[in-house]
């Protein structure tokens, strides 16, 4: 009796079978990098998991055909912001339903415009920081091109700032707070909470420390501004990741404020894993925390609540920016 279980069970398995041959690397490493990496993943059942995976990918033989299958493995280990990229494509599973949305989409697609952009109005500096799809090059480049924006309106003398991230959808945040340390202030301005480990990010003498040190931006390019300035940080429902840390940064710091919109809720450290050659599998690793240690798993509230009002082709009747501005001239005649 009992061998004859232990055959039912092994023709059980094989019954579910896997991918063909050719896809069957991809979705083992899939399976593994899950297993190793994922936030949840002291919740999984991973033989339960990977019996579904196999038997979800039964005979697949195409790539499209298998990748089209990773929402439901990103719902099954609760994550909204792991993703699989391929061909130009970025998949990922959002609240249950899968969502695909192209890796060459521009911000302008999502509001009309996608360009980092700084203006001065008198005394207060607007930036708009776009994701990292508006910026080209590596870290060291973006981090240039935002500083050499920032000096374009000559901010030694700006006294409040109105810092727009509801174009930021995602990418490298580290050269953007780097960019604007001295803005931001020296200490702690944030940490990622991984299961058993803290990763603190903090700055020292306008420099930022963390994962990454970009202590090589020219200093004369740098943002020469300091902690006591007015800032009023806009966001709304499509900051994400890269932009919902760069506002975290912002968040607890003296004479700043929070205007907008909840935000997407992508508020996690993310790794990259080659599957193969041109796939890619990006997996959430860490949840993202502020200066006082709060851990943020999903959107961030503003302290102030606007609802749509959104208009980036004439900021003048931008109900959000018009609120942040109202906010930075009240506090700049006290």
């Amino acid at each position: 009796m009992k061998r004859l279980l232990i055959l039912c069970l092994v023709v059980s398995v094989n019954a579910y079978a896997q991918p063909t041959e050719s896809l069957r690397h991809i979705v083992d490493s899939t399976i593994s990098k899950l297993q190793q990496y994922s936030l949840n993943r002291n919740e999984i059942d991973w033989n339960d998991f990977r019996m579904k995976v196999y038997r979800e990918t039964k005979g697949i033989s195409k790539l499209d055909k298998l990748l089209a299958k990773y929402p439901l493995f990103f719902q099954w280990v609760n994550d909204s912001h792991s993703s699989v990229a391929s061909a130009g494509k970025s998949i990922s599973w959002k609240e249950g339903r899968p969502s695909e949305s192209e890796a060459s989409l521009t911000d302008a697609d999502l509001t009309g415009s996608s360009r980092l952009k700084a203006e001065r109005w008198g005394d207060i500096g607007y930036l708009c920081i776009p994701s990292e799809k508006g910026f080209t090059g590596n870290a060291q480049e973006m981090a240039q091109r935002l500083t050499g924006t920032l000096a374009a309106i000559d901010p030694s003398t700006i006294k409040g700032w109105i810092i727009d991230l509801r174009l930021n959808t995602g990418g490298d945040v580290w050269p953007l707070i780097a960019s604007l340390a001295p803005l931001i202030g020296d200490g702690q301005v944030g940490s990622l909470k991984e299961r058993s480990t803290d990763t603190n990010t903090y700055i020292k003498d306008g420099k930022l420390f963390g994962k990454e040190e970009f202590n090589s931006i020219p200093q004369q390019t740098s943002i020469p501004v300091n902690s006591k300035t007015f800032v009023a940080i806009v966001c709304g429902p499509h900051t994400a990741s890269s932009g919902e840390a760069l506002l975290l940064a912002f968040k607890g710091r003296p004479n700043t404020t929070i205007i907008g919109e909840q935000t997407a809720g992508h508020v996690t450290n993310n790794n990259s894993f080659e599957l193969e050659k041109n796939v890619s599998l990006s997996i959430a690793t860490a949840y993202m925390q502020d200066r006082s240690g709060t851990v943020y798993t999903h959107g961030i509230n503003p302290d102030v609540e606007i609802l749509r009002g959104d208009n980036f082709e004439d900021l003048g009747k931008d109900q959000k920016v018009q609120q942040a501005i109202g906010w930075v001239k009240m506090r700049m005649v006290r």
